[in-house]
C-alpha cells in the first residue's frame, strides 16, 4: 500500500501508449532507481532515446514478495530535435593565378553524423575571424543540396579581391530548420595580381664624368 519501501520499481517506455496487454513488448531502462520511503518524489533520466520522437512511460513498484503494484497513468513527451553534426573537415583552395576558390568538405546527417542527409547548408564568409558574434554581418553563399552523410561536397567561387584574407564557415540545417554547429574556420589569402604601374615620365640627365688615374 503507502506504507514502507517499495522494493524495485519497473519503468517501461515505448512509442506507443503502454497498458497491461503490451506491457512486456515495453523497453526497460537498463539501470533503474531503488524507491524511496513512502510519500517522497521520484525523478529519474532516461537516456539514449531518438530525437523528434513522441515516447510514453510507465512505472509500477514492486515489494519485497514480489508482488507488483498497479499500472501507473502514462506520461508522454516528445524528445527535441537532433542537429545535425558539426563540419570538422572544411578547406579552401586557391588559385594562384586568379582570386577564385574551391571550398570542400564532407557532408553530415540530418539527425547527428549518420541519419539521413540535411535539407541546405548555411555558408558564410568574412573578411574577419568569424565567430557567433559577427555572424549575421557574415556574407551568405549560394549553398548547394546536401548529399547523403559522408559525400565530399565541393563549391567553387569566384569574385573575390586580390591580396585579401577570407575567413569561410558551414553549418548543415535539417529538416526542422535546427542548425548544426558552426564548422571550422577554413582561411585564404588571395594572390596580388597587379603589377606595378607604368613609370610616369623617364627622364635621362646630362653630366660630367670624373676620371682619377693613380
Amino acid at each position: 500500500g503507502l506504507v514502507g519501501n517499495a522494493d524495485s520499481y519497473d519503468i517501461r517506455y515505448s512509442t506507443s501508449p503502454i497498458d497491461d496487454a503490451n506491457w512486456d513488448l515495453a523497453t526497460t531502462p537498463s539501470v533503474l532507481p531503488v524507491p524511496q520511503p513512502a510519500g517522497n518524489g521520484e525523478s529519474f533520466n532516461v537516456f539514449g532515446l531518438q530525437g523528434e520522437t513522441l515516447y510514453y512511460f510507465t512505472v509500477r513498484a514492486i515489494d519485497e514478495a514480489s508482488n507488483m503494484g498497479t499500472l501507473s497513468l502514462n506520461a508522454n513527451a516528445e524528445t527535441l530535435p537532433i542537429a545535425p553534426a558539426k563540419i570538422s573537415d572544411l578547406v579552401v583552395i586557391g588559385q594562384p593565378t586568379n582570386t577564385n576558390m574551391t571550398l570542400k568538405w564532407t557532408a553530415v546527417g540530418d539527425n547527428g553524423a549518420g541519419d539521413g542527409a540535411a535539407t541546405s547548408y548555411d555558408i558564410r564568409y568574412h573578411t574577419e575571424e568569424i565567430t557567433l558574434d559577427n555572424l549575421n554581418s557574415c556574407t551568405i553563399v549560394t549553398a548547394p543540396t546536401p548529399g547523403e552523410p559522408g559525400t565530399l561536397e565541393v563549391l567553387d567561387l569566384s569574385g573575390f579581391g586580390e591580396s585579401t584574407t577570407y575567413y569561410f564557415v558551414v553549418r548543415a540545417i535539417d529538416d526542422l530548420g535546427t542548425s548544426g554547429p558552426l564548422s571550422n574556420v577554413a582561411v585564404y589569402t588571395t594572390p596580388d595580381l597587379t603589377p606595378p604601374a607604368q613609370p610616369g615620365s623617364l627622364t635621362v640627365l646630362a653630366g660630367t664624368v670624373e676620371s682619377t688615374t693613380k
